[in-house]
């Protein structure tokens, strides 16, 4: 990974050619930085099982999927939709 990094700025956007992980490089001057990863925390959708793992944004799409090594479940980024019954709601919110 490479960034060169103007005299002027103080963090600069830079992500990884071969992995397309990103990060934010804050300059710290004398050649000095600090490298902030872009990536969440996510947990698995097992309740019972409650294990997380870190997930770069570019890996975080739709249909991809996991083999969780405590439980053996399948976890799957997906689209979800949130149920509300009627009356638990008002539509000022």
């Amino acid at each position: 990974m490479r960034k060169r990094v103007h005299y002027w700025q103080t963090e600069a956007q830079v992500e990884c050619y071969d992995c397309r992980a990103s990060y934010t490089l804050v300059y710290g001057g004398n050649g000095q930085g600090e490298w902030r990863p872009h990536y969440y925390e996510v947990k698995y959708g097992n309740k019972i099982c409650e294990k997380k793992s870190f997930f770069w944004p570019k890996e975080m799409e739709k249909g991809r999927c996991w083999i969780c090594q405590d439980c053996k479940g399948r976890n799957t980024f997906d689209l979800g939709i949130c149920y509300e019954p009627e009356g638990s709601w008002n539509e000022s919110s």
